[in-house]
């Protein structure tokens, strides 16, 4: 079995917080079922409102790590970001 990519690492980490949304939690449980060895294999089982739902929540996280100065955690979560369209 492979290890799940870094930046999903982060973003379920970042996720655990939102996890009473129902969108959210269908993300987090894909996460959970399977590790990925990449983000565009995890991005392209996301339905369109998984994606949409994901996009404005990774911009949010985005912001909070660049507020916060964490260079790794923006630069995981960005990953992320720039496959989601």
């Amino acid at each position: 079995m492979a290890a799940i990519e870094s930046s999903l690492l982060y973003l379920k980490e970042s996720m655990d917080m939102y996890r009473d949304n129902p969108l959210c939690e269908s993300i987090f449980r894909k996460l959970e079922a399977k590790d990925y060895e990449t983000e565009s294999a995890f991005i392209t089982e996301l339905t369109d409102e998984e994606i949409s739902y994901l996009n404005a929540l990774v911009r949010k996280e985005l912001r909070y790590a660049n507020d916060a100065v964490d260079r790794t955690r923006f630069n995981q979560l960005n990953d992320i970001y720039e496959l989601l369209y």
